[in-house]
């Protein structure tokens, strides 16, 4: 199986799916009981035969019909039971493959959404065309276009649902807590804004929002993604461990968005937020921040800006401006041949001698001892442009 039979997959459209797009076109509704009329039926069963896809790859689009038919059996069942309340918390053993730490399928398309909750993360991940997510946080609700290159990572216990209302494509990978723990979590060392996020959603149970990144269309992300769905439905003794790789990697890829793109929706305080931009801002713009800066930026005092920044994130804005920049400055030590005077000019410290100083400080050693420990890519490397620190190159120390 190759990438190329993943994005085919993606953009054929499942029988149900042509059969609910027509009902949609046409004007008429999609009744809950799924009832149709006979010409419907014979239709779907004329699109039934002529439907050859990829066996595998099918079970991701099989898998989310039977998780919707489970899960209004559940329902109905619970309602029977008159134990039924709104809001209801899907469990990860209700899932198609609960054997498993992470789970895909393609969102059936032209189908409405309903409100639904889960006890594990979810990241939809917009492949093509459009969808539109809508969360419910506390009193608020929020209403998202996404197109592609969008993902949302929702928390467990968040209010939400989805349509997709055209013939775009939208996949959702399901992880466990424990296993999105350990493939992402270890790599936000260093992140205020991340560590906040997610460490409140991993280890305090509570969920401040909803993460919205634009990916914008990068083509590493997609393909790593098609190539975690080829793992993911050929099964072997060590597929497991090989998706977990994979959703690793690709997680690693998307992670440098967290910084540059990332829009938060949810119960948040003001404060909070502010605290969050000001992260995101100083790891654009660190090369030529000041505490002035920021607070002309977002037009609060100086020691405001400061005194939520430390209730928030622990820090303030000299300490993180020094922190994003010593730490481009051990990306260049490790990645390029250039000299310990050349990198201090890169990551804006016109004294070298200061550099070194606040390297020894920041790290407990020396830029050249730092070095060492780390192979160097070959010489003639071209000199990295100061110009882009408010890039995306320069956001990926997070």
């Amino acid at each position: 199986m190759k990438r190329e039979d993943v994005y085919t997959f993606f953009e054929s459209l499942e029988p149900t799916e042509r059969a609910l797009r027509e009902l949609y076109l046409s004007g008429r509704k999609c009744q809950e009981d799924g009832v149709m009329d006979e010409g419907d039926l014979a239709q779907l069963e004329r699109w039934e035969k002529d439907y050859h896809p990829n066996p595998l790859l099918a079970r991701m689009t099989r898998a989310e019909e039977r998780i919707s038919q489970n899960k209004e059996k559940a329902l109905e069942d619970a309602r029977k039971h008159e134990d039924y309340q709104e809001g209801r918390i899907s469990k990860w053993e209700e899932l198609d493959d609960c054997g498993r730490s992470i789970q895909i399928m393609k969102h059936l398309r032209y189908l409405p959404g309903g409100f639904h909750k889960h006890e594990y993360i979810e990241i939809s991940y917009v492949h093509s065309g459009s969808c539109r997510h809508v969360f419910q946080a506390g009193q608020e609700r929020h209403e998202i276009e996404m197109f592609p290159g969008d993902l949302v990572i929702i928390p467990p216990g968040m209010g939400h649902k989805v349509e997709v209302f055209n013939d775009g494509v939208m996949l959702n990978i399901m992880v466990e807590v424990s296993t999105f723990r350990e493939l992402f979590l270890q790599n936000l060392t260093g992140s205020p804004a991340l560590i906040e996020f997610f460490g409140a959603m991993i280890w305090e149970g509570r969920h401040l929002g909803v993460i919205l990144l634009h990916t914008e269309g990068d083509a590493d992300i997609a393909d790593v993604l098609a190539d975690l769905v080829i793992h993911y439905v050929q099964k072997h003794p060590y597929s497991e461990q090989i998706c977990e790789h994979f959703l690793g990697v690709w997680l690693l890829l998307v992670l440098p968005y967290c910084t540059d793109t990332m829009e938060l929706f949810g119960e948040a305080s003001a404060e909070r937020k502010l605290a969050i931009s000001i992260i995101g801002f100083l790891q654009r713009h660190y090369m030529t921040a000041s505490l002035q800066s920021v607070a002309d930026t977002f037009h609060y005092s100086a020691t405001h800006v400061n005194r939520v920044l430390k209730k928030y994130m622990g820090t303030t804005v000299l300490k993180e401006i020094q922190r994003l920049k010593i730490g481009r400055a051990c990306r260049f030590l490790e990645e390029t041949p250039f000299s310990v005077e050349e990198i201090s000019g890169c990551v804006g410290y016109e004294n070298t001698s200061y550099f070194i100083e606040r390297f020894y400080k920041e790290m407990q050693t020396t830029p050249l001892q730092y070095r060492k420990n780390f192979h160097v890519r070959p010489s003639g490397h071209p000199a990295p442009d100061v110009t882009r620190a408010s890039g995306r190159f320069e956001t990926v120390d997070v």
